[in-house]
């Protein structure tokens, strides 16, 4: 699978894209992916947060609720703004 369709299929998760768009309003700094919901907390670090790890788009340590940009952030960037271009969140 190519880094596109990766990077499409985890694009197509809105919770992914709220974290991702955290990350890029931060401008370089750490994001907290606190939540006081057990079973989002639970699918965040379960689920979510490993993906996108995995796919080089965050550096997540486990251990606590911090994120920062990965090595293939930017190759998102695009996508993103696209995507709020369509959702009409962009300017």
């Amino acid at each position: 699978m190519s880094d596109l369709d990766t990077y499409l299929r985890l694009l197509a998760a809105e919770r992914n894209r709220q974290l991702l768009r955290s990350l890029l309003d931060a401008d370089g700094s750490p994001v907290s992916v606190e939540s006081d919901d057990a079973n989002e907390r639970a699918r965040l670090h379960h689920v979510n947060l490993p993906k996108l790890s995995d796919a080089g788009l965050i550096d997540w340590d486990p251990r606590d609720d911090l994120i920062v940009r990965g090595p293939a952030f930017d190759d998102v960037i695009p996508l993103l703004e696209t995507i709020d271009d369509l959702e009409g969140g962009g300017d």
